[in-house]
């Protein structure tokens, strides 16, 4: 019987830099605020529906 060895397997993301769960709470954190800033507003979403009805 094997023991296994406790070993941790250090992620890296595209760029090469490790990735943990700090950078993950940090990017999904960061994502949330871009979204808040391109959010259109729900009237705007109505009026673009209403005009693609047209066509």
């Amino acid at each position: 019987m094997k023991l296994k060895k406790n070993r941790t397997n250090i992620r890296y993301n595209a760029w090469g830099k490790p990735v943990t769960k700090e950078s993950i709470e940090n990017t999904i954190n960061e994502m949330k605020a871009l979204r808040k800033n391109i959010a259109i507003d729900q009237s705007n979403i109505r009026e673009m529906r209403e005009q693609g009805r047209r066509f």
